[in-house]
């Protein structure tokens, strides 16, 4: 598999899984039309309120919807393009008012390309990692990623209900270090892909 045929199932696993996850959100507008993605919750951070170009049919119109209506929901929010294929609507931005993040691509770590190399940590021999199957796993799940990110309890719970448990494109998993919650990831299956998600330790246990 080539690395521009991997960006592209990597994106679509990361616009399928973000829509999915904010979609649980009450009162949130999750929507794909014209090749660019609208994903907003309302929650007060920039990563659960995107716009993002979805298809290779994107049009200037669908993309200025999009904003204009991301714009109408909340202040906290991003229009996200890939570098480099997404250049064209560089110009529709500017016409929009709109600056860069920063002055190098910005995107949550979960979608760095290539991951640099590192060692290989081994897990402690009391590090147990679970397949979460129930309610109290997710709880776990929740617990641990609150303190892991230092994100509020409240959106985790609006992100993870218990109705994610019966996705079958989703796993969740918890470790723990003598029977206490300190780590999380999940895996969301789109096609062949499979994105990693919700990689976090709590502070002491890093």
């Amino acid at each position: 598999m080539d690395d521009q045929t991997l960006a592209a199932l990597e994106h679509e696993n990361m616009v399928a899984t973000m829509s999915r996850f904010g979609a649980s959100v009450e009162g949130a507008l999750v929507r794909h039309a014209d090749g660019v993605s609208l994903m907003s919750t309302r929650l007060p951070v920039r990563l659960f309120n995107q716009v993002l170009i979805s298809g290779e049919e994107a049009t200037e119109a669908a993309l200025r919807s999009a904003i204009e209506d991301v714009r109408a929901r909340t202040p906290a929010w991003v229009a996200n393009l890939r570098d480099g294929l997404d250049d064209r609507f560089l110009p529709v931005m500017a016409a929009l008012g709109l600056i860069p993040i920063s002055a190098e691509p910005w995107m949550p770590g979960m979608a760095m390309w290539p991951l640099p190399a590192t060692q290989v940590a081994p897990v402690p021999g009391e590090h147990e990692i679970r397949k979460v199957s129930d309610a109290a796993g997710l709880a776990d799940h929740v617990a641990a990623a609150v303190e892991g990110f230092g994100m509020p309890r409240e959106w985790l719970l609006e992100l993870m209900g218990e109705a994610i448990l019966d996705d079958p494109a989703i796993s969740i998993y918890v470790g723990y270090t003598e029977g206490r919650p300190v780590t999380t990831g999940l895996g969301a299956i789109t096609g062949r892909t499979i994105g990693v998600y919700n990689i976090s330790t709590v502070p002491e246990a890093r």
